[in-house]
């Protein structure tokens, strides 16, 4: 069992650093097989959050994930034999570190891939988004004034318009009408 538990140690470990070495040139493209890249669409991409549509055991099989499985299996073998552990120990030991390594790379992997949300700003987004009014906006569209809203989690400013006949104050509550250009938008006050 030394022998599987060495070809397992060696073969894991230099495919390991083989797709370090290749990842570091830039020559590793994105999923080489096709399971190592969440491929989430657009609209599951929330404010960094990667959901994976329940299909997030077998996305747990790629090859990044394999191969240091394989070799933390060899090397947790090989370290418990040394150990003196009986084979049935030692197998089992040899499992369970290759498994939660497995599990720690496709863990890992869904991280790095979730640290690549553009964080821009979905034009559209802030129609019906609820915010409060900065700096008084005239009434009946005589003025441009600031809002804030909360769009795609986080804070924005804009300036802001409303058709309301009466101006709107400073902390005014307000909810988003309609986008009239890329920073301008058409506000009413809440209800």
């Amino acid at each position: 069992m030394t022998s599987v538990y060495l070809f397992c140690a060696i073969l894991g470990t230099t495919i390991v650093v083989i797709s370090l070495f290749v990842g570091f040139l830039g020559l590793g493209g994105d999923g080489i097989d096709g399971g190592d890249v969440i491929d989430a669409p657009s609209d599951s991409v929330d404010a960094g959050a990667v959901h994976d549509g329940g299909a997030g055991f077998l996305r747990a099989f790629s090859f990044k994930s394999l191969s240091a499985g394989i070799a933390f299996f060899g090397l947790a073998g090989l370290a418990a034999l040394e150990l003196e552990a009986s084979q049935g120990l030692a197998a089992g030991i040899a499992t369970l570190c290759g498994a939660i390594a497995m599990w720690g790379v496709y863990r890992l992997m869904k991280l790095l891939v979730a640290f690549n949300y553009s964080g821009s700003l979905v034009r559209g987004s802030e129609i019906g988004a609820e915010g409060t009014v900065y700096l008084r906006i005239p009434g009946g569209r005589a003025g441009v004034g600031k809002a804030t809203i909360l769009q795609q989690g986080r804070t924005v400013e804009y300036e802001a318009l409303t058709d309301s006949p009466d101006s709107l104050a400073p902390g005014v509550p307000i909810v988003v009408v309609k986008a009239l250009s890329g920073s301008q938008l058409l506000v009413e006050p809440r209800k």
